[in-house]
This record gives structure tokens, sequence and C-alpha cells, in this order.
């Protein structure tokens, strides 16, 4: 009996990889039949809500990303956080002593991320656009690209310019950081 439940398990989890596979195949093959301001309203929408709850911003950072701040920012560093989203790590952050500006394109998002720093007798400023449309107020030591959000700038080209953008907005021993998902399976010509 243990060993049928094991293996009915084990379909499971192999079902729902199956499943998880496909459903990037079919957001990158979905976005390739957007405009950019389609695409750039998906994204919109898809991120308003993510990460909002109290329970997810007071959880902070993960242990990756604990080690991935203690690597490469330094307690004095001005940090522009790309992709804040509801405040989630640009909260853990601020709270830990850091100096952060937050770039997020969702409305709604950057709403909740104000109301969470403002609860918690926090500030930061909080951008509201597009990373590759803002303007930025001033050069950061670190320009962290943060959750994936650099994958999701749409044609490679966009992708340079952002990272051009980023280079001449950095204080002379500036650093950039991008949090990159890679697939390590799947066809490569559909990512």
């Amino acid at each position: 009996m243990r060993k049928a439940i094991a293996g009915l398990g084990l379909a499971f989890f192999r079902t729902g990889r199956l499943f998880a596979r496909a459903t990037r195949v079919l957001n990158h093959l979905a976005a390739g039949t957007l405009t950019i301001d389609q695409l750039r309203a998906g994204i919109e929408h898809n991120w308003e809500s993510f990460g909002g709850s109290d329970a997810e911003i007071s959880a902070g950072l993960a242990p990756w990303e604990q080690d991935t701040f203690a690597r490469f920012v330094a307690r004095g560093d001005d940090v522009l956080l790309v992709g804040s989203g509801q405040g989630r790590d640009l909260i853990a952050l601020v709270a830990d002593g850091y100096r952060v500006t937050g770039v997020e394109p969702a409305r709604r998002a950057v709403a909740g991320c104000r109301r969470q720093l403002e609860a918690r007798g926090l500030t930061a400023d909080v951008i509201e656009g597009f990373f590759e449309d803002v303007a930025l107020p001033r050069r950061f030591d670190v320009i962290f690209f943060t959750g994936c959000c650099y994958n999701f700038i749409p044609e490679s080209r966009r992708r340079i310019a952002a990272l051009q953008k980023a280079v001449a907005h950095l204080s002379p021993r500036g650093r950039i950081v991008i949090n990159y998902s890679t697939e390590r399976s799947g066809d490569r010509r559909l990512m």
C-alpha cells in the first residue's frame, strides 16, 4: 500500500512539473504575440497583487536574498531596487537600515508598498513606472533588479538599453545585481 501511495505521489509530482513547464512555454509564446503595450499591460496586471499580504511582507527576505545583499550591498550604499512590488524586500531592507529607492510599474503595488511603509513608520521613495521609462533622481551604489524583473523587459535591445541606463546611473564604484531566472529544461529557442 505504501508503495502504491508513493508511486501516486511521484506521478502527481511529475504531472505538476509537466504543467509548470507547459505554463512557462505558453507564457513565452503568448508574450511573443503581443505588442509592447499589451505585454506591459499584462505585466502590470500580473504584478498588481503579487506578494501583497501583510504576512508575506512581514516575512522579509528569503535566506538566499539575505546572502545576496550581504555579498553585494554595504550598509551605507544607496540602493535602487528595480521591481519593488508591494514592498516585501524593500521594506525588509529599509527596516534593516539600508537606504533604498524602489521602482515599480504596477500602480496598485506602489500604493500598497507606500501604505506598508507608512504603517511601519518607515520611509523610502517609490517611483511608479517601468525602469526603462522613468527618470532616475541620482546615481546609486547598487542597482538591484529583483524578482526576475529583468526577465520581463521585452526584447533584447530593450534589456541592453536598460543595462546601459543602469550603468549611466551608477556611482563610480557602483554595482548592478540581477536576479535572473534561467530555464534548464525545454526548448532554448522559446526562452
